[in-house]
């Protein structure tokens, strides 16, 4: 993914416009999820998204479950397309600097730039003070934290050596069925997922220059790995013929989508709760999660590959565009979700709005640079120096931003009461307080922000509802009070 050089086919030397195609549409599902957890209503992406908007909608958050399913592994498999490509006429080391180059440097620059520019849009959108600068940045005061939407980055980076360590051992894809290497995908990936859900190490691995999803990394791996065996095969050389397994996978493919989200959401619709047994659950859910992955990455391969495989001017200027979206998007969705906070549209036409505006802006702003500031001449060799320019202008833009709005005297946070006594976020409960908030309010389960915070051991928050007069003998929907809870 993300690179300048021609995707094209060893065989026939001629360009792969589909893939191109596919990377560009699968950047803009990225930016539309992201956008979603701005108005997605488990509360989840309050925990940590940029900007948390109190308008929400449940399906926000279901697209999200659905497109997480396949955006990243499309990428993946795109990316491992071109590493073969890459490689040609390269040694190792030549290989390895343009990698570096192409992915470390802009993510070290982001690292630096984005992600305090993210924490300070954060802060400021739920109205809490923001803090000192040592803590802006994922590996602060030895407290490794996430680097979000950056994780990919270096992961890919990762994968391109791996790639190239398997190469310099001769390793021969080409000589494995692509038929046995999607079984063995299959299996893999179904084992090491449903594995890591059993013995609970699931969930993310962060470190100061690599985060990576547990249970997904080597699913992620073996999909790059499946992409290169696509080129070293020529997969792509001539047109798709026979439509019969096209047709039937769009017949079927919603079949195990909605078996895993149906049994993926139940724990959270009714915590402790099961459809058949909690083995058998999360057994299905694997399996519905990696036959949905093949369907969907094939299906999405296949229409691009029969209908979208050729050049046009918008195409051809968005492929140009996508490296630099993707890096920039998160940071454009939260400046521009700040102004339609607590505006009366619906959330799921903020949502579209959102969407379309931030890609629109990322694309706008990457072609600016692009064309009317850097010459033409010098574009590969200022790439990064012009990737630092337009961060740094985006951060005192925006700083220039929130330093020009005046905040209310006892403004009411926009993360919930009841997210902020999950979170342990004091600073956001102490406002509550400020403004008036109910402090017994109730959310689903009848759990008071004082249950809340009993439940998951949150002892300042605890003390500060029951100094402010937070009712100590209510009860849950169990009949629980906040002292038979702790």
């Amino acid at each position: 993914m993300f690179t300048s050089e021609k995707g094209q086919d060893a065989g026939k030397g001629n360009r792969i416009y589909f893939l191109d195609n596919l990377r560009t549409f699968m950047i803009f599902l990225v930016v539309l999820c992201h956008a979603g957890g701005v108005y997605e209503s488990s509360g989840g992406w309050a925990l940590f998204w940029i900007v948390d908007d109190p308008a929400t909608n449940h399906l926000s958050g279901i697209l999200f479950l659905i497109m997480d399913i396949i955006m990243i592994p499309t990428m993946f498999f795109i990316s491992g397309y071109m590493a073969p490509m890459s490689l040609k006429n390269k040694n190792g080391w030549e290989f390895l600097n343009a990698k570096f180059k192409r992915l470390i440097v802009p993510w070290i620059i982001a690292v630096l730039t984005l992600m305090p520019l993210y924490k300070v849009i954060f802060l400021y959108s739920r109205n809490l003070p923001q803090e000192s600068w040592t803590t802006y940045f994922h590996f602060s005061n030895g407290n490794i934290t996430s680097q979000n939407w950056l994780w990919f980055l270096p992961v890919l980076f990762l994968f391109n050596l791996l790639y190239l360590l398997l190469s310099s051992i001769n390793w021969a894809p080409a000589k494995i069925s692509l038929k046995f290497a999607i079984v063995v995908i299959f299996f893999i990936g179904f084992v090491n997922s449903f594995s890591m859900d059993m013995l609970k190490v699931r969930g993310w691995t962060k470190t100061v220059l690599i985060d990576f999803q547990n249970e997904r990394l080597l699913v992620y791996f073996i999909i790059f790995l499946l992409g290169s065996l696509c080129f070293r095969q020529k997969v792509f050389a001539s047109k798709p013929k026979s439509k019969k397994l096209y047709i039937v996978a769009n017949s079927v493919a919603w079949i195990p989508i909605n078996i895993y989200i149906f049994f993926l959401l139940i724990p959270f619709i009714k915590p402790g709760s099961f459809i058949i047994s909690p083995i058998a659950d999360r057994l299905i859910v694997w399996l519905a999660f990696h036959l949905s992955l093949l369907c969907m990455l094939y299906l999405l391969i296949e229409t691009f590959r029969r209908y979208f495989d050729k050049p046009g001017k918008i195409w051809n200027e968005l492929n140009r565009n996508s490296y630099y979206v993707y890096i920039i998007h998160v940071i454009a969705i939260g400046m521009i979700a700040l102004p339609l906070l607590n505006s009366p549209v619906p959330s799921l036409l903020k949502h579209f709005i959102l969407t379309v505006s931030t890609y629109l802006a990322c694309n706008l702003i990457v072609y600016f640079y692009r064309e009317a500031i850097k010459s033409k001449t010098l574009i590969k060799r200022m790439e990064v120096k012009a990737m630092k320019t337009l961060t740094t202008a985006i951060l005192a833009v925006s700083l220039l931003t929130i330093a020009g709005c005046e905040k209310q005297e006892n403004p009411t946070p926009h993360v919930s009461i009841h997210i902020a006594a999950l979170q342990g976020n004091i600073d956001a409960i102490r406002q509550h307080i400020a403004a008036g908030s109910d402090l017994n309010e109730k959310d689903a389960y009848g759990s008071s922000p004082l249950i809340v915070a009993a439940t998951f051991g949150k002892t300042e928050v605890a003390l500060a509802l029951i100094d402010a007069g937070a009712d100590m003998k209510i009860t849950n929907n169990e009949g629980s009070t906040p002292l038979h809870i702790a």
